[in-house]
């Protein structure tokens, strides 16, 4: 330990500890812009999360296009309780959407 703490060598040890940083650095800085900017553990939970929500779509548009025959909500009675409470121009909107 006494060895270590010699001015000579942590004259040696300050710069090559600095070099070896910087070289590090620089390292973690390419990988992070060749990320876009997020670390590999964020890119990967975002990956995750779009292909949870990409088979959630896949299974609402199954489950729309299963039932377009046959739907259980009747659009047109939706459409005359809304038009009581005044919001029939987005019920309207919705109808078109659906059919």
């Amino acid at each position: 330990m006494e060895q270590l703490l010699n001015p000579a060598v942590l004259a040696m040890l300050i710069p090559i500890v600095a070099i070896v940083g910087s070289f590090v650095y620089k390292l973690r800085k390419i990988e992070i812009e060749r990320n876009g900017g997020m670390n590999y553990e964020e890119v990967q939970a975002m990956h995750d999360e779009i292909l949870s929500l990409r088979r959630r779509m896949e299974n609402v548009e199954a489950i729309v296009a299963s039932d377009s025959d046959n739907p259980k909500i009747d659009l047109d009675a939706t459409s005359n309780d809304t038009e009581k409470t005044g919001d029939a121009s987005n019920d309207r909107g919705l109808k078109n959407m659906l059919r």
